[in-house]
C-alpha cells in the first residue's frame, strides 16, 4: 500500500498490562519508511530496499515512546507507518521496542488481538521490492491502483 490514510486498528481479546502493551514512537509516521520486521521473531524482511530501523531501545529515554495498558474492547487506532512494537509476553522487567525471547514461558498469559486495516481515498496498491506482508494474496491490482473491489470493501 501506499498513500497518507492507513489507518491500523488493534483491539485486544485479552487483557494487555503495561509491561506487555504495543508500544509507539509518537510522531514516527512522518519518519523515512524503514525496514519492517517480522513480530514473531525480529528478523528484517528480505530485500526490501529500506534503510534498517534505528535502534529504538538505545533512544528510548530521548523518544516519545507511548503505550497504554488495554481491556478486551478497547480499541487503539494509528497510523501504518508509525514505528512500533512489543516485547511479547513479557515481565514487568523486560520491556523494549524488539521481542524478548522468553525463559521457561508459562504464567504470562496472552496478548491476542484483532487487527484490521482501514484504507482513505488516497490508499493504492503498490507493488515494492522484496518481501512483503499484507496482501498475502495476489490481488490483481497494479501499481497504482485504488484497493477496490471483493477482497478490499468499502465501509460507508
Amino acid at each position: 500500500m501506499q498513500g497518507s490514510q492507513v489507518c491500523s486498528i488493534w483491539l485486544p481479546l485479552d487483557p494487555t498490562p503495561l509491561h506487555s502493551a504495543v508500544e509507539y514512537v509518537a510522531g514516527s509516521h512522518r519518519w523515512q519508511q524503514y525496514e519492517p520486521y517480522h513480530f514473531m521473531d525480529g528478523s528484517p524482511y528480505d530485500d526490501t530496499g529500506l534503510a534498517p530501523l534505528p535502534d529504538i531501545d538505545a533512544r528510548r529515554e530521548e523518544l516519545p515512546i507511548v503505550r497504554w495498558e488495554m481491556e478486551p474492547g478497547d480499541v487503539l487506532a494509528f497510523h501504518c507507518d508509525i514505528v512500533h512494537g512489543a516485547p511479547g509476553h513479557a515481565t514487568p522487567s523486560e520491556t523494549g521496542m524488539r521481542r524478548r525471547e522468553q525463559a521457561g514461558g508459562g504464567g504470562l498469559g496472552r496478548r491476542r488481538a484483532l487487527v484490521t486495516r482501514w484504507l482513505g481515498d488516497d490508499a493504492r496498491f503498490a507493488v515494492k521490492p522484496g518481501e512483503v506482508a499484507i496482501p498475502t494474496f495476489d490481488t490483481g491490482l497494479r501499481d497504482g491502483e485504488r484497493m477496490d473491489g471483493r477482497h478490499f470493501p468499502r465501509v460507508l
